[in-house]
């Protein structure tokens, strides 16, 4: 009660009279927009209406009127408020589409479907815009711009233009050039301040159990600043651009720095078609089918490889080139992975294709956040219930989109927050799979994603084994180069009359015998890690039919060369570890012996 009352005290005080008024104008337009939704029940709830006109009352009812039959309808609704209300709830939406732990599924599918497309603004004001952001106006460093924009979204608008060239002979490069709407930056401000202000009232009233609306409205704040920072996003393109310089069939922009801040993004221009217009695909001669494999091998080993996710692969952010090349735009939601939610996401993909329901449920709970009376029994018997429901189906017929989103719903009711990172993973590989089938209606999502997952998984496990390896030898040198320096303290004793012993020399020997043999094993080990490593990377490299190597006028295959090197690397592992354990409890049985015959 204290909380909401000095909320309501700092949103009336005296002297914020102008800021008053521009949040209490913001907060009845949004009333007036959720009412004729049909959500004013929603205002009531969290006891907003005081701040609303007296005559306004009737249209924020107490409870859901009749005609909310469902949450798919609820869901619609709620898509097109956030759409009508701008910039700041379009993002929400699209922020609220990455946590289904904090809404029913069927809204939450709804969110998906949320379109990031305004009206676009007129070419003075966004060349203002350019001006204020870059200090020159675009003319200065324009020779040509088209000012119908190529794209206009609720933060920006994108335009076609060429460069001027340095000896002024002319139009220069053709660049596509990003800037900031005027006034975005206030406007988002302000819906910031009036958001944290009813997430607090919301909280104080609703008191939910599982989560705290003011710690989602601070994930909020820091996403959309994130999304407003033009500098930010060219950043991530370089990025992606140096990490997956390898890939050979893929391009992304390059970035004019000079020509780059906050409000403007001025980056290299790409010919091409959407990847799901087909017609274009056909006017290109382009193979639909090639088309969708060689996304699909991009998109994957961009998340398996790399560890990299492209946040919104929507089809107008991906293009294929004249030549077939595939080009990626757009890279605000776009970050990198942390290794163990891709290993995950590995681990369900291949528990799913191997009908292994128990690999699937320890993948999800190592993923998930869960709260401390999770009934682990009953999440196991809901997803193994999905899981088996899946079973009888053939890989091609099994969705990505499906399945994940109905394990989805399983953590949302048993309260299970899973990171932001495996909702937009699952988004790229929904994106991916609904695109590939529009261009082959054969193509499966589950069979190309097979073979990244596991190699992801062999690559972690060689590396585990080497660290393994290499952990047991140092164990084990380190507990025998202790044994001169005790063997030391014992002569010391002895010497000084402290202790009384029978002596053989051939206990010395002993010693010496195993010390060497020590030696011997600590190299076999350095050895066997050596080839595993070497084994682990050549099986990388590998893809395709087999290859060989000339060795002397005969062709050997790859795939020999590297089963040798994994076979030695095995038997050298346990060469070095296991006959010195052998020997060490020998000869501790051999000293009791003698002991006992004394």
């Amino acid at each position: 009660m204290l909380e909401r009352f000095i909320g309501l005290l700092r949103f009336l005080a005296p002297g914020r009279w102008q800021r008053r008024r521009r949040l209490l104008s913001r907060l009845r337009y949004i009333g007036d927009v959720v009412a004729r939704h049909g959500l004013g029940w929603a205002f009531t709830r969290i006891r907003l209406t005081r701040f609303l006109p007296a005559g306004w009352r009737r249209r924020f009812p107490a409870r859901p009127q009749g005609d909310l039959a469902t949450q798919e309808e609820l869901g619609s609704r709620i898509r097109c408020i956030l759409e009508e209300l701008g910039p700041t709830f379009i993002k929400l939406g699209q922020q609220l589409s990455t946590r289904p732990d904090l809404l029913p599924i069927p809204v939450w599918r709804s969110l998906q479907e949320l379109q990031d497309r305004v009206p676009p603004l007129p070419w003075e004001p966004m060349a203002e815009a350019f001006r204020q952001a870059l200090g020159r106006r675009p003319e200065e460093v324009l020779a040509e711009i088209d000012p119908v924009p190529l794209a206009s979204a609720s933060l920006g608008q994108v335009y076609r233009a060429r460069l001027r060239r340095p000896d002024g002979a002319g139009p220069g490069e053709r660049v596509a050039v990003k800037i900031r709407r005027p006034g975005v930056v206030e406007e988002i401000e302000t819906d910031l301040e009036l958001l944290y202000w009813v997430a607090e009232r919301a909280q104080a009233v609703l008191a939910p159990e599982f989560v705290d609306l003011r710690e989602v409205a601070r994930e909020f704040e820091r996403f959309i600043h994130a999304e407003l920072d033009y500098e930010r996003e060219a950043r991530t393109m370089e990025f992606f651009r140096r990490r997956l310089s390898g890939e050979g069939e893929l391009h992304i922009p390059r970035v004019h720095w000079e020509l780059t801040r906050p409000g403007v993004l001025v980056m290299e221009y790409v010919e091409g078609v959407k990847v799901n217009d087909l017609e274009g695909l056909d006017r290109l001669g382009l193979d639909r089918r090639n088309i969708a494999r060689q996304g699909a091998r991009l998109v994957l080993s961009m998340i398996f490889d790399h560890g990299l996710v492209h946040g919104d692969p929507h089809p107008g952010n991906i293009l294929v080139e004249p030549g077939g090349t595939i080009a990626l735009l757009d890279f605000g939601l776009a970050g990198h992975l942390r290794p163990e939610v891709v290993r995950e996401l590995s681990r369900i993909l291949t528990g799913v294709i191997r009908r292994d329901p128990e690999q699937v449920i320890r993948a999800l709970l190592g993923l998930g956040i869960a709260r401390a009376e999770l009934d682990r029994k009953a999440l196991a018997d809901d997803l193994e219930e999905i899981i088996s429901r899946h079973w009888g189906q053939e890989l091609a017929d099994i969705s990505f989109t499906m399945l994940l989103g109905e394990t989805l719903e399983i953590a949302y009711r048993h309260h299970l927050r899973l990171p932001r990172e495996l909702i937009l993973l699952i988004k790229a590989l929904g994106a991916l799979e609904g695109v590939g089938r529009q261009l082959d209606p054969e193509f499966n999502a589950f069979e190309m994603a097979a073979p990244f997952a596991r190699r992801l998984l062999l690559r972690e496990a060689t590396v585990g084994l080497v660290g393994r390896v290499v952990e047991e030898t140092r164990e084990v040198a380190g507990t025998l180069s202790g044994w001169p320096e005790k063997l030391d303290q014992i002569l010391d004793q002895l010497a000084g009359g402290r202790l009384t012993v029978r002596f053989e020399h051939r206990g010395l020997e002993e010693t010496e015998r195993v010390a060497a043999e020590v030696g011997r094993r600590m190299n076999a080990a350095i050895l066997a890690a050596a080839l595993l490593i070497a084994a682990g990377t050549g099986l990388e490299a590998w893809r395709g039919p087999a290859r060989t190597l000339a060795v002397a006028g005969a062709q050997i295959p790859l795939t020999w060369i590297w089963l040798i090197l994994l076979a030695a690397a095995i038997g050298l592992g346990i060469y070095s570890l296991r006959p010195v354990r052998v020997h060490l409890r020998s000869s501790r049985g051999a000293a009791g012996g003698r002991e006992k015959n004394e």
